[in-house]
Order: C-alpha cells, then structure tokens, then sequence
C-alpha cells in the first residue's frame, strides 16, 4: 500500500489482508497506528483457549438445531404420507436432540 492513500474501501486499502490488523480472536480491530481498538472478547480478557472452547460449543450447538429441523422436517413428510409411527421416531429423536441442546 502507498503512504498517499486517500479513501476508497477497505478492502482497496489492503489492510484486510494484513495480519497485524487483527486480534487473537479474529476480529478486525484496525490499523495498528490508529486508534487503539478491541473486540468483544479482548475487552472482556476471553483467553484464546476460552474462546476457542466457546467457537466448538457454538458449533456444536448449530450442529444440533440443525439435526433438530432436519427431524423435524421428517416427522412432517412422514405425517404428510400418514405413517405415524415413523413420524413419533422422527419426533422422538427431536425430542433427545431438543433436549442436549437446552
């Protein structure tokens, strides 16, 4: 990047790109030389392994609301084509998946 920068985006800056400009969490924070800025999780002193295990929980979290619409989604069709026993399964396994999640 040239010193005589004046405007356009951000990503026309190349500062995107460069490292320096984030935090240990990921989070564009800005350029170095201007004002001092922190994320969320700076500001509250996350440690980088806390925040790790928070990303995984979330993940894995997602990973069941996910299965849990996709059960859902199945019971559905199955009572569309009226088997109710099928339907209950689907419902059942939802229910397990509901549960781990809250």
């Amino acid at each position: 990047m040239s010193e005589d920068w004046e405007g356009g985006t951000l990503e026309e800056s190349g500062k995107l790109e460069n490292p320096n400009y984030y935090c240990s969490h990921g989070t564009f924070v800005g350029d170095p030389y201007g004002p001092d800025l922190m994320c969320f999780w700076c500001e509250m002193g996350v440690s980088d392994e806390d925040y790790n295990a928070h990303l995984r929980w979330e993940k894995l979290r997602a990973d069941a609301k996910w299965g849990l619409r996709e059960e859902l989604d199945r019971a559905e069709a199955a009572l569309d084509r009226g088997d109710w026993m099928k339907a209950k399964r689907y419902i059942d396994s939802a229910s397990l998946l509901h549960k781990r999640i809250y």
